[in-house]
């Protein structure tokens, strides 16, 4: 009997002593599981500020070669004061600068779309507050095409007839090409155009989604 009463005491202390070394596991698992969405937050935004770069290189470089003619005509033109020459070649350029400049709206909306949605999905910012930042960078993504191809095209036309090429002609274009496609963007960003844009689009959301939030 003595024996029983000692084996009952001898086990009856151990259950707290479980109940607390499973209690701070739980904690960590919850603990993991926060982290773990803060860090999907953080990879989303740092894959979107990669994206844009990938988007920029990829305006500069194919974007250039594909209307590189339109700037090496331009050029040409410009210095034998052709004007009809150089009215052609600028429209040339400029279909071509407004493709890529479409493509790379595409790209940058798209990447913007799942970045802000999850954001929104995650309450850190509203859906009209989402919806204006998808098309604000949709809209500058397309000006940033356009600008990108424009530089990168003439950059590289006016490199070569200065006896530049191969390797080097290529990397100075693209990064004349990359430095038009930002500078593009920081512009159009700064001017009324832009924030009335997302502004406007703000206020519509505002307003649709009024009544499912009261």
């Amino acid at each position: 009997m003595a024996s029983i009463q000692s084996v009952s005491s001898a086990y009856r202390p151990q259950a707290p002593s479980m109940a607390k070394a499973v209690t701070p596991q739980v904690k960590s698992v919850a603990a993991q599981g926060v982290s773990a969405n803060g860090n999907l937050g953080d990879n989303l935004s740092s894959l979107s500020s990669v994206g844009r770069l990938g988007n920029a290189a990829h305006v500069a470089i194919k974007g250039g070669a594909e209307g590189l003619s339109s700037g090496q005509g331009l050029l040409t033109a410009l210095k034998g004061f052709d004007l009809s020459g150089a009215f052609g070649a600028a429209k040339a350029l400029s279909q071509t600068a407004l493709s890529w400049g479409t493509k790379s709206a595409g790209i940058q909306g798209a990447m913007s779309l799942v970045l802000n949605g999850y954001r929104a999905i995650t309450k850190k910012i509203s859906v009209a507050e989402a919806g204006s930042r998808v098309v604000g960078d949709t809209a500058s993504g397309f000006v940033g095409g356009v600008a990108g191809t424009a530089a990168a095209a003439i950059g590289t036309a006016a490199l070569g007839m200065i006896g530049l090429s191969g390797g080097l002609l290529t990397l100075g274009g693209a990064a004349v090409g990359m430095a038009g496609f930002f500078l593009g963007e920081k512009f159009f960003k700064e001017t009324d155009l832009y924030k009335n844009l997302k502004s406007k689009v703000k206020s519509i959301l505002d307003y649709g989604f009024k009544p499912l939030s009261a």
